[in-house]
Parts: structure tokens; C-alpha cells; sequence
């Protein structure tokens, strides 16, 4: 695999899971365990990042268990702070949206069909990742919309 290409994707993985630590240290201690495991999938894909010839044949190593997911989705509806908590996965959201986009260009743009893979199955997984994030905005938004009577985007409420 190309040096260059892996340190650099190396450098981007590094930056983003400071970014999603800095994130869950100011997050309200509802919230935490949500951008924890960003940060603990960012720090498992860094390790796949230093030996790319040792990844795991299951993505649950990789992208954590759903159970740890499914208590977090149940944990959602009860957020006191909604507010703070939809700023902060909408910005969890975008920062994975754009990996993404670097993936699945890097993937497009490797003339080895090794590199290929590696980078279109990191899009993959962070796919999964954003998924996952935008089911948990989905919860929050459906609880504002029901404390509010109405979703927002009705035009015909008055």
C-alpha cells in the first residue's frame, strides 16, 4: 500500500478522533456515552491505520457491539438537553459525512485494486458509523416534534 496515502489517511483518522474526544469532554454527561463510541471506533480504525495487513474479518471489532448502540438509542429519548445534543451529533454527523467523501475518493482514485479495497471497506464502516448517528438525531428530532405538537417543517400549522 502506498505510504504516502496511509500516512496521510493516518493523519486525518488522528485529527478527527481529537476532535470527537474534545467533543465528548464538553458533552454533557447524557451525551457522552454517544460520542464515546466515536471515539472508541476512530481509535480501533487508527489501529488497523498502523498494521493495515492485520484487520479483523468481523466489523463488530471494528465498529463496536450493537448492544452498546441499542442502549444508547434507547438512552436518546430521555436527553434534558436535546438542544446541546443534536448540535453535537449533527456535527459527529458532518465530520463522518466528509471521511466518508475522502474515502470514497481516495477508493476512486488507487490504481491498486488492494488500495481500493481498503479505503471503499473504511467508507463502509464509517457509513455504518453516520447511520447509526442519524438514527440517533432521528429519535431526538421525533421527541422535539412531540413536545412541540408538530414537526417544524408543516407549513399548514398556523
Amino acid at each position: 500500500m502506498k505510504e504516502a496515502a496511509l500516512q496521510f489517511t493516518n493523519l486525518l483518522e488522528v485529527a478527527l478522533c481529537q476532535r470527537f474526544e474534545d467533543m465528548a469532554f464538553s458533552a454533557p454527561k447524557e451525551v457522552k456515552p454517544i460520542m464515546n463510541l466515536v471515539v472508541e471506533f476512530e481509535t480501533r480504525l487508527i489501529k488497523i491505520l498502523h498494521n493495515p495487513y492485520k484487520i479483523p474479518q468481523d466489523y463488530v471489532e471494528i465498529i463496536g457491539d450493537d448492544r452498546s448502540w441499542t442502549k444508547v438509542f434507547e438512552q436518546a429519548a430521555g436527553l434534558p438537553d436535546k438542544n446541546l445534543a443534536v448540535i453535537l451529533i449533527w456535527s459527529a454527523v458532518d465530520l463522518t459525512e466528509r471521511s466518508i467523501r475522502y474515502y470514497q475518493q481516495a477508493s476512486v482514485n488507487c490504481s491498486m485494486p488492494d488500495q481500493r479495497l481498503f479505503f471503499s471497506s473504511i467508507a463502509e464502516m464509517k457509513k455504518i458509523i453516520k447511520k447509526k448517528l442519524d438514527h440517533l438525531l432521528r429519535i431526538i428530532h421525533n421527541e422535539i416534534w412531540q413536545i412541540t405538537g408538530y414537526a417544524p417543517y408543516d407549513s399548514t400549522r398556523e
